[in-house]
């Protein structure tokens, strides 16, 4: 069918970009020979670019009602000073895509509601309203939403969840989020909050937290994981400008080189994958370094450019639990912290952290992966699992997070005793620990908010005196860094060795604890160890009648056996070590406390 009242023109030249032009015409006759007067129309032609449209507001959990509508809905807004026409555009989330759009002429500056098309008579009060298909269901606690054009460009992504809301009653429903700053499309949590609107919400029309939330702060390199011996993913804190990415712009250490290409996924704009050359090679420790890449608004990598890997190994009894907080302070969250003691590399996402059944201890009561993502441990490095981040980096004063994990499932320990367990892929057992608070330091006025310490990487894991009490002087507690109470244990050559003879137990991370070493003749001795004061008066048991290793360790705190401070001075650590064929070996040295 020949359509009379349309025509096709063709130029010679192409049209510019988003300037505005002019189109005259006169002469043409229609059918009765009228021929048209000078008429002129203006139009222009544009490629829309990414951030051109954004998501702009999120409406996902409508209960309770507070005034908006039951409905769930997106906003979109055009950043342009050109009408942008939404026909064949698709929302997606994680799972699922919606129908093309229909034609829909979005103007400059202006707004429009994106609903399922059942509910488009709730919103039309409110403003422009696409009804569409399939419209996604959008999680309460939080999902990744991408915005594609007709040509399946990436406009614009959006990875939310609750803690956007910066609101402990607002994101339990009935609000929206709403971004705060439309020319900072690139941040996430930094640029979105929950809104401010009386009835929740302001679907239609300016935001009511728009404000000016300039980003200033410039991309980092989190971590680097090689998929493949020629090939390495590189992970960023925020998304990257596309364009501004050039496989040469990464280089790898140790004999690697440059990237020879690199491969940028749309929807996650955070992630890099590059190609190389040059294999990695096993029991290497690599860095790679970038240069001349920016975020969608224009700060460029600059000090956090760089990142460690190597190829990664199976992890064995590597790992050691090393810290714990299992009784934070009110509505704080519980931690566990591990660290690598060997020299492999480990991915994390083969690591779980169990909770077990204290009435069947065979059982796992909760288990979660540690990581969905490709993340390396390195050797001699310690990573912190955690539901909150910000919280316990607040209450501990850490400035340096980059070796935490935030893991929302991460089991919830009993205040009073506990199994933590670190699993392998296959389930099987790297490290174990069955807790208890009277590990506590007993003078301590409040437990809550103290992680317990482990004293030696290489020490046994289930032995009471490898673990005590975070100094105070440490805010009580050292995620993410080497323990307040650490000592290096050494058996030496005598029965008993003193790590230090003058030792302070005032909780200022120093020489907190007597560290006392054994080094017994043979397996199968009885241990008894005693503190004596000046006049020999015994203070303090550290074991009786106790069956022990070859080698190992003791520790006393300075408190008496009434859980009383003992007085500054020279004491007296008497050991006698036997076994069942009578033989006996005795020893005796001595040591100094002292307090501030």
């Amino acid at each position: 069918i020949i359509d009379n009242k349309k025509v096709t023109l063709t130029f010679t030249d192409n049209f510019p970009e988003a300037i505005l032009l002019t189109l005259s015409v006169s002469g043409v006759e229609d059918d009765a020979g009228n021929a048209i007067a000078l008429e002129e129309a203006q139009f222009s032609y544009y490629t829309v670019q990414q951030y051109d449209v954004l998501i702009d507001e999120i409406f996902a959990d409508e209960t309770p009602v507070i005034g908006l509508p039951e409905a769930e809905y997106l906003e979109l807004y055009n950043t342009t000073s050109l009408d942008i026409d939404l026909a064949g555009w698709k929302i997606k989330d994680a799972t699922d895509s919606t129908d093309a759009f229909s034609t829909f002429l979005l103007e400059p500056n202006a707004y429009v509601i994106i609903t399922d098309d059942a509910n488009i008579s709730l919103f039309t009060s409110y403003g422009e309203v696409i009804g569409i298909n399939n419209f996604p269901s959008l999680n309460n606690d939080g999902d990744l939403l991408s915005l594609y054009n007709n040509n399946y460009q990436l406009i614009h992504n959006v990875n939310y969840s609750t803690d956007w809301y910066k609101d402990a009653i607002k994101e339990e429903g009935g609000y929206s989020l709403e971004m705060i700053d439309t020319n900072n499309p690139c941040q996430g949590i930094e640029n979105w909050m929950a809104s401010d609107a009386v009835i929740g919400g302001t679907p239609g029309t300016i935001n009511s937290v728009d404000a000016n939330n300039p980003d200033e702060i410039a991309p980092s390199i989190i971590s680097a994981f090689p998929s493949a011996e020629d090939s390495l993913i590189i992970y960023f804190d925020e998304a990257i400008e596309l364009n501004s990415v050039d496989a040469a712009d990464f280089i790898v250490d140790n004999g690697i080189g440059i990237a020879i290409s690199a491969e940028i996924e749309n929807t996650e704009p955070t992630v890099i994958k590059l190609f190389f050359t040059n294999p990695f090679s096993s029991n290497i420790l690599y860095t790679v370094t970038c240069s001349g890449i920016t975020d969608c608004s224009g700060n460029e990598v600059l000090l956090n450019n760089t990142a460690q890997f190597g190829i990664p190994e199976t992890a064995d009894f590597d790992i050691v639990i090393n810290e714990i907080l299992f009784n934070p302070v009110t509505n704080g969250f519980d931690y566990i912290e591990l660290y690598n003691r060997s020299d492999k590399f480990i991915s994390m996402s083969d690591l779980s952290i169990a909770e077990f059944d204290l009435n069947d201890t065979a059982s796992i009561d909760e288990i979660t992966q540690i990581s969905a993502n490709a993340k390396l441990f390195l050797p001699g490095t310690y990573v912190l699992i955690t539901e909150n981040i910000n919280q316990i980096a607040s209450t501990y004063f850490i400035s340096n997070t980059d070796n935490f994990i935030e893991n929302n499932n991460t089991p919830n320990y009993p205040d009073d005793e506990g199994i933590v367990a670190l699993l392998d892929a296959n389930g099987n057992t790297i490290d174990r620990l069955h807790f208890y608070d009277d590990w506590h330091f007993a003078l301590l006025d409040d437990e809550n908010g103290v992680s317990l310490e482990r004293l030696n990487y290489n020490a046994a894991t289930q032995d009471i005196n490898n673990w005590h009490s975070a100094a105070e002087d440490k805010h009580f507690g050292t995620p993410g860094y080497q323990n307040s109470v650490f000592g290096e244990i050494g058996s030496g050559e005598n029965l008993i060795n003193l790590e230090y003879d003058v030792f302070s137990p005032d909780g200022d991370a120093y020489h907190d604890y007597l560290i006392i070493n054994y080094n017994s003749p043979a397996a199968g001795y009885v241990a008894n160890v005693s503190i004596f004061d000046a006049q020999g008066r015994k203070i303090k048991e550290l074991s009786n009648n106790n069956t022990i290793s070859a080698e190992g360790f003791f520790t006393w705190d300075g408190l008496n056996e009434d859980s009383d401070k003992a007085k500054m001075g020279i004491y007296i650590v008497y050991a006698e070590l036997f076994n069942l064929e009578g033989t006996i070996e005795k020893e005796k040295l001595k040591c100094t406390l002292v307090r501030k």
